[in-house]
């Protein structure tokens, strides 16, 4: 009587049984939690490429569309000695700014940047200017030099590029 099999049943299986549930539980708890707070926290200016656009938007909501047939101009800068200016109408905050700027070289203009990342993208079509970064330094420089291929590829020519940090490293 004193043997465990003799009643046919394991009296631990049940338990392993609900431990496994836990545990898988605790893991998709702690991914859940780790995705929203990266999201969150770390990456606030979100970039897509379209069929035909390149969106911008921040994590408050701020969103600007440009169309690849606009564009006359790419570049690649450093943000030193670049002068936000003042927000007319967005977002603010320690992590990210966006949406309409103004500053004395541009005037009104979108601007979606993560200012503790020190390059920005600019990108200038006949109507309006946009100036954004994207998770990393490394991230925005490839970032560029993706679109740029992007662009070609779809047989936008007449696209000016231009990688200033190039000139600021020989210099």
């Amino acid at each position: 009587m004193g043997n465990r099999q003799e009643y046919g049943r394991d009296p631990l299986k049940g338990y392993t049984k609900y431990r496994n549930t836990s545990i898988i539980f605790c893991i998709i708890l702690i991914a859940v939690f780790f995705l929203f707070f990266r999201k969150n926290l770390k990456e606030n200016i979100y970039v897509a490429t379209g069929s035909d656009s390149l969106a911008l938007e921040s994590y408050k909501g701020d969103q600007a569309e440009i169309p690849y047939a606009d564009i006359v101009s790419v570049s690649l800068f450093s943000q030193d000695g670049f002068d936000e200016g003042s927000l007319v109408n967005g977002t603010e905050t320690g992590i990210a700014h966006a949406g309409i700027w103004e500053n004395e070289a541009y005037g009104d203009y979108h601007l979606f940047v993560l200012p503790k990342i020190p390059l920005y993208l600019e990108i200038r079509t006949e109507q309006d200017i946009f100036v954004f970064n994207y998770e990393s330094e490394k991230t925005t420089s490839q970032l560029y030099d993706a679109f740029r291929k992007l662009l070609d590829d779809k047989g936008y020519d007449d696209v000016a590029y231009q990688d200033l940090t190039e000139e600021t490293e020989n210099a």
